[in-house]
């Protein structure tokens, strides 16, 4: 059996007296913290793969492959 959520609130430290609506806007935040980090290491996996592939767009010495490189934009200044 779960305790109360009041109680429960009251054992997470910060939380204590924090009204409803900015218990709500934190959670809000932190899920938003939580989103971007795991867009991040999703993003960062999806790198490390591609470069550990055997199609990899890079080559060992960490250089464009430049038979993978038709009609690739390698670099835009603006």
């Amino acid at each position: 059996m779960h305790p109360p959520l009041a109680d429960r609130i009251a054992e997470v430290p910060g939380t204590a007296g924090v009204a409803g609506d900015e218990q709500r806007e934190l959670n809000e935040n932190n899920r938003d913290l939580l989103d971007m980090l795991l867009r991040l290491v999703n993003n960062s996996v999806r790198v490390i793969t591609n470069l550990m592939s055997a199609d990899s767009d890079y080559i060992g010495s960490g250089q464009r492959n430049p038979a993978r490189m038709t009609g690739a934009v390698v670099c835009m200044k603006g």
